[in-house]
């Protein structure tokens, strides 16, 4: 009765313990196998996934296997060290898995080239950490446009890594505003049901098209008196504001400025077809007659109501181009309204902090409450297994245990071949 019940309890309680102690050690491992580190540094990455275990809403073994993630994505300990923090919030934030939303990250700035663990000037001028600001774009791409994490690095999965070739040669402030733009781009798509792999096409050819010497010279283009690359007044422009030129003549400008220039030429009156051209230019695609025709009356009603489009002519403009996402993405780009372009903009300009804010509250919740003694738990069950370094009494004499018993076998195995009847003992007994 009461004491079989007893001993199941101590033997479920015990089988717990080093199962937990068991898939951690795994996956650090794991981490110390591919990042190559030495001793020193896989100790503090070890301590790392132990602290942040114990004190947020991720267990060890969950912020273990995010950092498997992270190296697997090239990041040295260092990286990962430094990174880990932002990442675990922007997961809380969006309430989405740790190791997806580490595997995003880590592949989002390699795609974009955004080196992890550097400091670079934000859209204000402020220095920041490329982990933590790639991080809380993200968080802010999120809560202001209909998307998520995932759906937002679906999108990256398709697009960043053209754009990152885009700026390969430029710096890394420049390669931090494309990403930025990118999340404009992705999160005004998203709010008109452009998402994931089809926003990340878009997205795509966009900046790719951008780059290209055929759009810089296209009759639309040139026509509104628009260039996709630095020019030598550009260039002088910078010098008399800067002191000094941060770009090269020839260089692609930021996408951000090229697509605003677009707008608001629009708005100040261009033709409809016009716009129509550069939408094909920009989306690779070819309109139908029929959408041409529809779509210029559409572009016209929206020019009288200063560029913006109305509900119905949303609705017209999706069901004429389903399955062109390309141009559809980019004709709701261009035509998103200036209240919706600035909203999304400033916040994406001003979105340092924000995966901690959102992380914060959520915690701040009788889930998190829960969630956090469970991590809490996990921490002790780790420490009373391996002790700080991992090497604690318990799981070195359970180890010691295993090994023997494992010799053992091998050795009976060995008798058998040589000819040891394993019959003659038991009958002797």
């Amino acid at each position: 009765g009461l004491p079989l019940m007893g001993t199941a309890g101590i033997t479920y309680g015990a089988v717990d313990f080093v199962n937990t102690y068991k898939e951690f050690e795994y996956e650090m491992a794991n981490v110390k196998a591919l990042t190559g580190a030495t001793d020193e540094n896989f100790l503090k990455l070890n301590k790392r996934a132990k602290e942040l275990g114990a004190t947020t809403i991720f267990k060890a073994s969950e912020v273990a296997k995010a950092e498997g993630y992270m190296a697997l994505a090239g990041w040295n300990a260092e990286k990962i060290y430094s990174g880990l923090p932002a990442v675990l919030n922007l997961s809380a934030a969006a309430g989405e898995d740790l190791a997806r939303v580490s595997d995003i990250v880590t592949d989002s700035m390699t795609g974009f080239g955004i080196e992890a663990g550097k400091m670079v000037r934000n859209a204000n001028g402020q220095m920041v950490d490329t982990s933590t600001h790639f991080s809380d774009v993200m968080a802010m791409l999120m809560s202001k446009s209909n998307t998520t994490v995932g759906m937002a690095g679906e999108a990256a999965k398709y697009s960043a890594g053209g754009i990152g070739a885009l700026y390969k040669s430029q710096s890394d402030e420049d390669k931090m505003r494309a990403y930025e733009d990118w999340a404009l781009f992705t999160g005004l798509m998203a709010n008109s049901g452009i998402k994931s792999s089809m926003a990340g096409t878009a997205t795509r050819s966009l900046f790719t098209r951008l780059a290209s010497q055929q759009m810089n010279a296209s009759a639309a283009m040139q026509g509104m008196g628009i260039s996709t690359t630095y020019t030598e007044s550009d260039i002088a422009k910078e010098i008399q504001q800067n002191g000094v030129a941060s770009h090269q003549v020839g260089q692609t400008r930021r996408a951000r400025d090229i697509i605003g220039d677009i707008r608001k030429t629009f708005q100040d009156g261009i033709e409809p077809e016009q716009m129509l051209q550069l939408a094909e230019d920009l989306g690779g695609k070819t309109f139908t007659k029929q959408q041409r025709k529809k779509l210029s009356s559409v572009l016209a009603n929206a020019q009288k109501n200063g560029g913006v489009m109305s509900d119905a002519d949303k609705a017209t403009v999706t069901n004429l181009l389903a399955g062109q996402e390309a141009l559809a993405g980019w004709l709701s780009v261009l035509m998103a309204s200036e209240k919706d372009w600035k909203s999304l903009a400033d916040n994406i300009d001003n979105a340092d902090g924000a995966a901690d804010k959102m992380s914060k509250i959520k915690m701040d919740t009788l889930e998190g409450d829960i969630k956090t003694l469970g991590s809490a738990w996990e921490a002790f069950q780790l420490e009373l297994m391996g002790g700080e370094d991992g090497k604690g009494a318990a799981a070195s004499g359970l180890r010691s245990l295993l090994q023997g018993l494992t010799e053992d076998v091998r050795y009976f195995q060995n008798a058998i071949k040589d000819g040891f009847d394993i019959g003659d003992m038991i009958a002797s007994l």
